[in-house]
Formats: C-alpha cells, structure tokens, sequence
C-alpha cells in the first residue's frame, strides 16, 4: 500500500535533503554528499513516476466518479453501466434524472475523498459538483451546487454505485434525490 496519495510531500522531502546535501558538499568537498543528493533528487524522481503509474483502489473510484459524472452530462447510455444490478431503483432514477436535467459545460468535481472499507470492496466517496442545470418545465436554473456520497461495491464486472446519498451543499443532512437543495 502506497503511504501517500500525492507524490508531492515525499518528493518535497527528498528535495530538501538533496538540498542539505548540497550544502555539506559545498562545506566538505566531499563526493559522497554530492552522491547522495543525486540519490535523492533520483529518489524523488522515482517516487514521482511510481505515484503515476500505480493506481490505488481510492484512485479508481474517484476516476469513475468523473466519468459517471460526464457520462451523465452527456446523457450516454454508458451512464447506467455504473450501477449495481443489484440497485435496479438508482437505474431507473438515473434514466428519470436524465431526462429532467441538462447540465452545461461548466461542470466542477471538488472536495472528492474516498474511504475503503471490507478489505477494499467498499468505497465512499463524497464529492461536490458545480454546475449550470436546465430543468425540463422550469428552464434554465442557474449556477446549482450539489453533494453526494456514493457508495461503490466491487463487483466481478469492477466498481458499481449500490447507493447514492444526495447532501445539502451546506449543511449536513441528506435531501431525496430530486429535492430543490437552496434555501
């Protein structure tokens, strides 16, 4: 299990040691502390391009959530290919929603965190989602905030929602699916 989700703090930490070792080169002369802060700097590189290359399950999950997000957006069939067969409800839900709502280009995906439980079979992830919204009958909406916490389980196929929480953006307490969320 990789100890970070970004590469950045132990690449940090590999440049300010390479920077010490700089310095006591620059003191001692000596082709060891020089060595050591190409290690490092070899180091912090490394972990760079390991970070990219593996995908941990959290990583995964978060990925899907952009793409049900997109694929919603777009209105693709793909879109119900992100649910549980066993959540036949949340399908039909999703089908209903996308007839009633047409989001515009300036969909944002903030504040996204993920928490694997059951020896990662399981995955939370709390998101927040920006964006202009049409409403079929009302129109055009406005600028709408949203939160949800979708609960994944990995099935044979991959991931796949089982539930959906919809979050007041604000405060915390859950709204239906359809609710109107401001005021």
């Amino acid at each position: 299990m990789w100890f970070t989700e970004d590469p950045w703090p132990p690449m940090f930490v590999c440049g300010l040691a390479a920077l010490l070792a700089v310095a006591y080169w620059s003191n001692s002369k000596r082709v060891l502390h020089l060595v050591l802060a190409v290690g490092l700097l070899a180091l912090g590189a490394i972990i760079y391009v390991a970070e990219q290359v593996l995908v941990t399950p959290a990583e995964q999950v978060e990925a899907l959530v952009a793409k049900l997000c997109d694929d919603f957006r777009h209105k693709s069939p793909a879109t119900l290919d992100h649910f549980s067969d066993s959540a036949p409800e949340l399908k039909l839900m999703c089908q209903g929603a996308m007839a009633l709502v047409e989001i515009k280009d300036d969909l944002r995906l903030t504040d996204m965190s993920t928490k694997l439980t059951n020896d990662d079979s399981r995955a939370v992830c709390h998101f927040r989602a920006n964006a202009g919204l049409s409403v079929a009958g009302f129109g055009d909406v406005g600028h709408q905030p949203a939160r949800f916490e979708l609960t994944w389980a990995k099935e044979p196929a991959g991931w796949k929602i089982i539930t959906v929480r919809r979050l007041h953006p604000i405060r915390n307490e859950e709204l239906s699916l359809l609710e109107k969320s401001a005021g």
